[in-house]
């Protein structure tokens, strides 16, 4: 069966290979490699940090939209940024900003969904 070995591949991948019993390896009971382990399931620190930059996220669009709202229909501003940019930066920003606060807030509400499970 040696014949049958090929030489530029590792024998131990061949057919008819007999590994060399080593007698520093000692064998493991099975019992001891399954130990059924008590522990309680930890919360993960990542979610209140989701749903304060939920919060942030939500509130900075809604903010951001009465900004611009209240600089474009309050009287002539002192500097022309202000009266323009301002507004209009604001205003493309803030849907943006709301709906990821509101993305955030349901993909929380996902994890909190799928990792529940009922009290014995």
């Amino acid at each position: 069966m040696a014949s049958d070995v090929d030489p530029r591949f590792d024998p131990a991948f061949q057919r008819g290979f007999e590994p060399i019993p080593d007698s520093r390896v000692e064998p493991v009971e099975a019992s001891t490699l399954v130990e059924p382990v008590e522990t309680s399931p930890t919360r993960n620190p990542w979610i209140p940090t989701l749903w304060i930059t939920a919060a942030v996220f939500t509130l900075a669009g809604a903010l951001t939209q009465y900004v611009a709202t209240q600089v474009l229909f309050s009287p002539t501003a002192d500097s022309a940024a202000i009266e323009y940019v301002i507004p209009e930066v604001f205003g493309a920003l803030s849907p943006v900003l709301f709906a990821a606060g509101l993305a955030t807030a349901i993909a929380t509400l996902v994890i909190h969904a799928l990792r529940w499970q009922p009290r014995d």
